[in-house]
C-alpha cells in the first residue's frame, strides 16, 4: 500500500512551512520517500503495515495529545509532527531536484531570489532529521507507555553479547 499517505500538504502545514505549489506529484513522491525510509524502520514492520492499512484504528499515534499512565499526564506530539519534520528535511534537500527527459535538473526561478547553497541544504537537511528524530523519542514512549502490542513485539532490542573491554 505505497500509495497510502499518513499525512498531506495540509497535515505539513500543521508544523512546519511548504509553498503552495502545483507539483503535488513531487511532493507526494517525497512523503512516500519518508514513510518507507525514516517511518518503517522505526515502527517496525507489523505495526508500519497496520498503520498504513488502518489508519483509522491509529488515530491518537498519528494526531497525539495527552495521555495519563499511572497517573502521570504524559503528551505524544504525533506520527504527523515526525513525519512532518522527516518530509521538510527530505523536502529542502531533494524537492527542487526534477527528473525530465534530459536527465535531473534544479528547478531556478527566473526572479530575484536565488538558490540556496548545497551546504546550506545539508546542514537543515541534518537538524530537520534530528528534530524529527527527537520528536519520533517522545512518540516512541507513547507506544512503549501504551503498551503498543505490534510496536514492542516487533521493536525489541536484543543484547548481542558484545562488549568492549579498556586495555590496560
Amino acid at each position: 500500500m505505497l500509495q497510502n499517505k499518513l499525512i498531506n500538504r495540509e497535515g505539513i502545514r500543521v508544523f512546519k512551512q511548504v509553498a503552495k505549489t502545483t507539483n503535488d506529484d513531487r511532493l507526494d513522491d517525497i512523503i512516500i520517500q519518508v514513510q518507507i525510509t525514516e517511518l518503517a524502520p522505526l515502527l517496525g514492520d507489523k505495526l508500519f503495515n497496520d498503520l498504513l492499512n488502518n489508519p483509522a484504528s491509529y488515530t491518537n499515534l498519528l494526531n497525539g495529545g495527552t495521555y495519563i499512565v499511572d497517573g502521570i499526564t504524559h503528551t505524544n506530539y504525533g506520527l504527523k509532527a515526525v513525519l512532518a519534520f522527516y518530509f521538510d528535511a527530505y523536502w529542502k534537500m531533494f524537492g527542487d531536484v526534477t527528473s525530465t527527459p534530459f536527465g535531473n535538473v534544479t528547478k531556478l526561478n527566473g526572479g530575484l531570489s536565488e538558490p540556496i547553497t548545497d551546504g546550506f541544504k545539508k546542514s537543515m537537511f541534518t537538524l530537520n532529521k534530528q528534530s524529527a528524530f527527537i520528536i519520533w523519542q517522545n512518540v516512541e514512549q507513547f507506544l512503549i507507555r501504551t503498551k503498543e502490542p505490534l510496536f514492542i513485539t516487533n521493536c525489541v532490542v536484543r543484547n548481542s553479547g558484545f562488549r568492549i573491554n579498556k586495555i590496560r
